[in-house]
């Protein structure tokens, strides 16, 4: 899923975010429009699931990684004050509910018994802890600029996830992350995400909190020159001991769930400035935002046209304030002849300004010809100077009228 793009979906919309377009089917046997029309729009309650998501931005305690190729998450001597940062720009700029990380190990130890056989050379309490595999990290969140620690049992999450029947270690790992800790996470902003550096909202970083040997790259030295020293001792040399495990991430993704409510019977605009959720209207030539009850009054499910019948007319210029004249040439196909005493059809001139369409009062109507738009003739109206051409719900750049047919 990706943002609204002006190059690829138009320039009428006025957000960054992915859409959700939803039409009327006008082929259907039943055409619900008359019906849905004046349904009354409080909310709509958003909520999304993603698998998978591969869109990270990574770095520890080194500087920044690129997650598109296999990447050591703690450094190449991992430590207890190593960590790795995990952000995701889709995810931290909406309200969570769930967030997981799925790790793919690489160049784990293939011997069967996984740590135990690995660090079975290493003497002393660092290699009990060691071949124990006990290998953890500790959960924070950033919010503004601090990190806080998660609370309940995600607080300390076990790298790796043992070993399989043939006793060989298990490359993948399903990190869970507290839901009530995510759920208080400050949304990150656009702004947060627009550069380099790392935003002061939404990261999660993993640090390493166990065993106290790390992954053995100290003890390994140490390690090495007593069992050389104890080799020349003896006829019976013990093997030496493996190499640390260096920690290798092949792949890393994330998944998560979300919510958002966009209420329209409540104060619920997005702050100035900020791409919010927002509800759209799609008219015939362009669209319109909803804004809240307490900015501009109630919306139905669908917009409201007024008439069945409209004309819109757009005008250029500098100021079309003042009185226009405007002629109406029919053909003679379509144009009726002598009215012979029938009544006019009913029509009512629109002026548009800033999205909203405004009645033209009938004594700026100054003259009317057509009689109602029957025959060819010339209209005289008295326009008010509050007209603009800015407005999404008809092509910008020109000043519109519209005029409704009110009966047949």
């Amino acid at each position: 899923m990706t943002g609204c793009d002006p190059a690829v979906h138009g320039a009428e919309w006025p957000t960054r975010l992915p859409v959700l377009r939803l039409e009327l089917a006008t082929q259907a046997r039943l055409y619900p429009y008359s019906l849905l029309a004046r349904l009354p729009l409080a909310e709509v309650d958003l909520r999304v699931k993603a698998r998978g998501v591969r869109d990270v931005r990574l770095a520890n305690n080194l500087g920044r990684l690129d997650p598109s190729k296999a990447f050591a998450p703690f450094g190449p001597l991992p430590g207890l004050s190593s960590y790795l940062v995990v952000g995701s720009p889709e995810a931290a700029r909406k309200t969570l509910d769930h967030l997981s990380l799925d790790l793919e190990w690489g160049g784990l130890p293939n011997e069967p018994g996984g740590f135990d056989t690995h660090y079975a050379g290493y003497a002393g309490p660092a290699g009990k802890e060691l071949r124990q595999g006990q290998f953890s990290v500790e959960i924070a969140w950033l919010r503004d600029g601090q990190w806080q620690d998660c609370a309940n049992r995600s607080a300390r999450q076990p790298l790796f996830a043992g070993t399989n029947a043939a006793g060989e270690l298990i490359a993948t790992q399903h990190i869970e992350l507290d839901p009530g800790s995510v759920r208080k996470l400050s949304r990150a902003t656009e702004e947060d995400w627009s550069t380099m550096a790392m935003p002061r909202n939404g990261l999660c970083r993993l640090q390493l909190s166990g065993p106290r040997a790390a992954f053995g790259h100290t003890a390994y030295p140490v390690e090495l020159g007593a069992t050389v020293a104890a080799n020349a001792r003896t006829r019976r040399p013990r093997p030496l001991p493996n190499p640390p495990y260096t920690p290798v991430i092949e792949q890393l993704s994330l998944n998560y769930e979300a919510a958002s409510v966009i209420a329209l019977d409540r104060d619920d605009d997005p702050p100035e400035g900020v791409d919010g959720e927002r509800l759209f209207h799609l008219h015939p030539f362009g669209l319109q935002t909803l804004l809240s009850a307490v900015s501009g009054g109630g919306h139905g499910l669908l917009p409201r046209l007024g008439a069945d019948g409209n004309l819109y007319l757009g005008l250029s210029g500098s100021d079309p304030g003042g009185v226009l004249t405007l002629l109406f040439q029919l053909r003679e196909s379509s144009a009726r002849g002598p009215l012979n005493g029938t009544r006019a059809r009913a029509l009512q001139w629109w002026t548009l300004a800033d999205d909203d369409w405004r009645p033209l009062p009938p004594t700026r109507v100054l003259g009317d010809t057509t009689h109602g738009g029957l025959t060819s003739g010339i209209v005289t109206l008295d326009l008010p100077r509050d007209m603009s051409t800015t407005h999404t719900v008809m092509p910008a750049g020109l000043y519109w009228l519209r005029l409704s047919a009110t009966s047949d």
